[in-house]
């Protein structure tokens, strides 16, 4: 996602659509890219130093997110800290095959 965005910022558009349907500029893409580069990098950071994911969510922001329930797990604040290390997600619900 985060090359996605330096590559739409490169492009320099007047605006863009959200998939949600917000219109940002791309100085607000750039400060989102930059929000998450601070997340990758600090989740990093924290991790070298031995924290495991559930507790960097803690440390950077304090709880996890209603959204954990919501998803049975799926969409978790925790899940994005694993993604950001390149982890493997976890998931409490099982994926059935058809």
């Amino acid at each position: 996602m985060m090359e996605t965005f330096k590559k739409l910022i490169k492009l320099n558009p007047k605006n863009i659509l959200l998939e949600d349907g917000r219109i940002i500029t791309t100085s607000e893409l750039q400060e989102l890219l930059d929000y998450w580069s601070f997340l990758k990098e600090e989740s990093i950071n924290l991790h070298n130093q031995g924290l495991s994911p559930r507790k960097i969510v803690k440390k950077i922001f304090g709880k996890e997110s209603w959204l954990k329930t919501a998803t049975g797990g799926d969409m978790s604040r925790e899940n994005l800290i694993r993604s950001l290390l390149e982890l493997p997600p976890l998931f409490k619900r099982k994926i059935r095959k058809k």
